[in-house]
């Protein structure tokens, strides 16, 4: 039966993340045939408005009912619904689901003694899948089915919703999330752990959004290049995911995010300099990174750390700080620079972002000396023998 609900994690990750790959890859260059790169930016801004208010809302709403099921339920069906009709609307409920998905995975490794990082690379393996898929049926059939691929997960997805056990509460009544979101204002780990999201997410976000769009106009409108760097980037997040545990266990949230900044000053140097769209694939694989490695610890420590009877809802504070503050400025100001200096300045700017992330997370490691450091010693990786 463990096995089993562990399977029901991976499945669900990489159904769902199928579904996502499907249609995020593409939009930039979709974009691309009818705006400038200032309306790009904010066409990319929109649903980062969404994720900024959506996922702490409906994570509070399903602290306070102590529903999370039925709650995640609700966001999925109707981020399907709104698929096509609404589009950043929809987005309210798709980057909810994101983190009820995590929410609902990090409570079951946390009771079988399982790794967060080995379930949450099977939606690395379906991201990448559903942006290879999607390109060979695009490159046949036009953009136009890249949207009904992404809806076509939705029914698979909601299936293996219903299979995944619900988390139980933490908490041990329906006031116990007002009085942990009373205690978190006093926790100043977590919010200078949610200040280097919100930096990280601001370079990631740049760098989503414009570099296969730079990458398509340095090859001179090259669709395999693109292809190419987003598969860099998905096998780079297999390892990345399968050792995040051990190394978090090991080294330390804080060595481990340091590592993550220093990859991405190398990433952002090399996107700075290069005059040929394929020096920049090398420097791809280190997406592991910045990515996998920084959001595994990022979620593992504030789940580990959040006050009983509040995870959802802090969980969706970092969703909300790292995809929607920090990606929304980052696209929306990215959009104005790509299009009036060129991507050479806009990756200059961007990487700025390296050492204001190394103060916010220098703060972050002074709030957590005295705390016995929470995630590493979590139960999230005990008794690790399960994938």
């Amino acid at each position: 039966m463990h096995l089993d609900a562990l399977w029901f994690a991976k499945a669900a990750y990489a159904t769902f993340n199928f579904g996502f790959g499907a249609i995020l890859i593409f939009l930039p260059v979709y974009f691309s045939a009818y705006f400038d790169k200032f309306q790009i930016g904010i066409l990319q801004t929109l649903p980062c408005l969404c994720s900024m208010l959506a996922p702490p809302l409906w994570g509070a709403i399903s602290d306070a009912l102590q529903r999370p099921r039925l709650v995640h339920v609700v966001c999925y069906i109707s981020g399907s619904l709104l698929m096509f009709g609404m589009q950043n609307v929809s987005d309210s409920f798709v980057w909810t689901c994101l983190t009820l998905l995590d929410q609902a995975v990090l409570a079951l490794v946390t009771q079988l003694g399982a790794e967060y990082g080995k379930q949450r690379l099977y939606g690395s393996i379906g991201y990448g899948l559903g942006a290879y898929a999607t390109g060979l049926v695009v490159a046949n059939y036009g953009i136009g089915w890249a949207f009904t691929i992404s809806l076509g997960c939705c029914v698979p997805g909601l299936v293996l919703l219903f299979m995944l056990p619900s988390p139980p509460p933490r908490g041990s009544s329906s006031g116990s999330f007002a009085v942990g979101v009373r205690a978190l204002w006093h926790r100043y780990d977590l919010m200078a752990l949610l200040s280097f999201a919100a930096v990280t997410g601001a370079m990631g976000g740049v760098i989503s959004a414009f570099l296969t769009l730079n990458l398509f106009e340095l090859s001179g409108g090259s669709a395999q290049i693109v292809g190419l760097a987003v598969v860099c980037e998905t096998l780079s997040e297999l390892p990345a995911f399968y050792c995040a545990d051990t190394l978090i266990l090991r080294l330390g949230t804080v060595t481990v995010l340091a590592l993550a900044l220093l990859a991405y000053g190398v990433r952002l140097t090399c996107y700075a300099f290069m005059t040929n769209a394929w020096y920049a694939l090398p420097f791809e694989l280190l997406h592991g990174c910045t990515y996998g490695l920084a959001w595994a610890a990022c979620t593992k420590y504030v789940y580990a750390a959040a006050p009983a009877g509040a995870e959802g809802f802090v969980l969706g504070l970092l969703s909300a700080v790292q995809g929607g503050v920090g990606r929304g400025l980052a696209t929306l100001v990215g959009g104005h620079v790509y299009n009036a200096y060129g991507a050479r300045y806009l990756w200059g700017v961007t990487s700025t972002g390296v050492p204001a992330g190394f103060l916010a997370l220098w703060l972050f490691s002074q709030t957590t000396s005295t705390r016995k450091r929470i995630s590493e010693t979590s139960p999230l990786i005990e008794r690790s023998g399960k994938d």
